[in-house]
């Protein structure tokens, strides 16, 4: 079954639902909150049908609310629904013209949307820290074409990359057309714990790397082999193919996605990384796409949006 094919069924699937049979189910497996807090008297509110959708109400001052208010879709007009499925064709790697046929929204709001739900889950996907045995290496993402051109090595667009082995755990950074240790060394700390095991190439912006957060530190000299087996007795390969495999796969999918802006690279990566931890089933995108507890904003107070466990 392709994507376009999967995205029919799910969308007859979410479209056969009354609005309150969706948000109903959307509760049920807490995608959206089941209990909601007046800002203003702090009392908890009553969900109620209004023209269009439903909302909180609070019945002591009385105030209205959206049931999406505080995330990134409360002034939308669309139906929860067809927002909900904006979402989940987002993480289901779909084309803004490609959704624009499936849903009777404009091309120009469902680019506005995926810009928003990128965003979002970005926040709330990428906070763990890299850890055990983590592959780094950097590759260059943007060039000018047949190397011609007076500025084409400063239009260089470096990218580090780094991955955990026993996992899909990765993250990028851009760097521009600058690889100096000043540079690669404090990107590398903030997301990689301390007492980790690094293997990277021979890249001299590396050569001090141990001294940092107890970092163990091996390297592989590429002009020489790709694999070190020096250490091959202890049972410690050296390589870094597997960030290598990571920079194809990368690419193929900004190639599939026919380039994008370079304003836009370090949000579609962090996007892709997301995706490659998490993109295993239909199960596991309605759990990212649909939740909404992704898409909050990040000053929504705690008395504003209570705990689903009160």
């Amino acid at each position: 079954m392709d994507k376009q094919q999967r995205s029919s069924l799910i969308k007859d699937f979410v479209m056969k639902m009354s609005i309150q049979e969706f948000i109903t189910y959307a509760q049920d497996r807490q995608w959206i909150p089941t209990v909601f807090k007046c800002e203003i008297c702090h009392n908890f509110c009553a969900q109620q049908k209004n023209k269009l959708s439903y909302i909180w109400y609070c019945k002591q001052c009385p105030k209205q609310y959206s049931i999406l208010y505080g995330t990134y879709f409360y002034n939308s007009k669309f139906d929860i629904r067809l927002l909900s499925l904006i979402a989940i064709f987002c993480v289901s790697e779909l084309t803004v013209h490609q959704v624009a046929r499936l849903l009777p929204v404009s091309e120009r709001n469902i680019y506005g949307y995926f810009h928003q739900i990128r965003q979002a889950i970005i926040a709330s996907q990428l906070v763990q820290l890299l850890e055990g045995e983590v592959e780094i290496d950097e590759s260059l993402f943007a060039r000018h074409k047949y190397h011609v051109g007076r500025h084409r090595k400063t239009m260089q667009i470096w990218v580090l990359g780094l991955k955990q082995r026993d996992s899909d755990a990765c993250r990028f950074f851009v760097v521009g057309n600058t690889r100096t240790e000043a540079v690669l060394l404090p990107l590398i700390k903030s997301c990689v714990k301390n007492q980790s095991v690094i293997y990277s190439d021979k890249w001299r912006a590396y050569f001090n790397l141990q001294s940092h957060n107890s970092y163990v530190h091996y390297t592989v000299n590429h002009s020489i082999q790709f694999v070190n087996r020096a250490l091959m007795p202890q049972n410690i390969l050296i390589h870094t193919q597997g960030i290598e495999s990571t920079w194809n796969a990368a690419k193929m999918h900004f190639r599939m996605m026919r380039g994008c802006h370079k304003e836009n690279i370090q949000e579609y990566l962090n996007y892709y990384s997301v995706l490659k931890q998490k993109h295993r089933n239909v199960e596991d995108l309605l759990d990212i796409g649909l939740n909404f507890n992704n898409y909050y904003y990040e000053d929504v107070t705690q008395d504003i949006v209570t705990n689903q466990t009160q």
